[in-house]
Formats: C-alpha cells, structure tokens, sequence
C-alpha cells in the first residue's frame, strides 16, 4: 500500500512529464509558425524581385496581409494594450520579423574572445518572430 508521501511523489511525476509534452507540443507549433513565416517570406522576396517592388520582408508581408485579409492598422499586443485596447480572445496573430538579436552561442562567443583581451562584435543572427493584431482583432477596454 502507498503512503502519502508515495502518492504525492507519483502526482508530481506525473505532472511533471504532462508539463514536459506541452512544453515540447507548443515547441513544435512555433517551429512550424516559422516555418511558415519563412516560406512565406520566400516567396513574396521572389515575387517582389520579379516585380522590383522593394524588398524589405516585412513590408511585403504587410502588404500581403492587407490584400489577404484586409489588415489595415496591425500592431503589436502591446501596441494595443498602451492605445486602450485589448485583443478579442481566440484571435490568431499576423507574424513578421522582429529586430535581430545574438543568439546566446554568439553572445557566449564575444565573452570567451572579450575575457581573452580579442575584440569581437556581436553577429544578430537570429531573427524573432513577431506577432501582430490588426484593428478588426481588438476592442476598447472597459473597467
């Protein structure tokens, strides 16, 4: 027969292993959303050389998301939240690029040089996914 202590350690383990495949399902799903920003970002930068429309990304993928879905003020949760607003719940984000940052190899990289006495910069090699709302997705605050 278990005891209580028993018990309890069996719970937790359980918990623990249930935290861990979430954990790696919501990895997935962000890797896939990437995966997908990519190839979607291929495409409009290969669209958009054949065109000679300009090449900034982001851009394209601004525009390609108001001719799609008819976006026409997106901005960041944030962005929202500071303008009184707040996002309706269930609503799906439009993804762009965010600023480069360091990846924590690179940063890791420019200490060990910097310890030994050698320059060395920061390379932003890693573009973060940021995800946006447009007007449509949002509604006014009510306190």
């Amino acid at each position: 027969m278990l005891n209580e202590f028993e018990i309890w350690r069996l719970c937790v383990k359980e918990f623990r292993k249930v935290m861990r495949q979430i954990s790696e399902e919501k990895k997935k799903r962000a890797q896939e959303r990437r995966q997908q920003l990519s190839a979607l970002s291929r495409e409009l930068k290969a669209v958009a050389n054949l065109t000679g429309e300009p090449d900034n990304v982001n851009e394209l993928l601004k525009g390609y998301y108001a001719t799609t879905y008819g976006t026409t003020d997106l901005r960041t949760f944030e962005e929202w939240k500071k303008a009184g607003y707040t996002v309706k719940k269930g609503q799906q984000s439009f993804m762009i690029w965010a600023t480069p940052k360091a990846t924590k190899a690179e940063r890791e990289r420019v200490a060990e040089a910097k310890a030994k006495g050698e320059h060395a910069t920061e390379k932003e090699d890693y573009f973060p996914v940021c995800h946006l709302f447009d007007i449509k997705q949002v509604h006014t605050i009510t306190k």
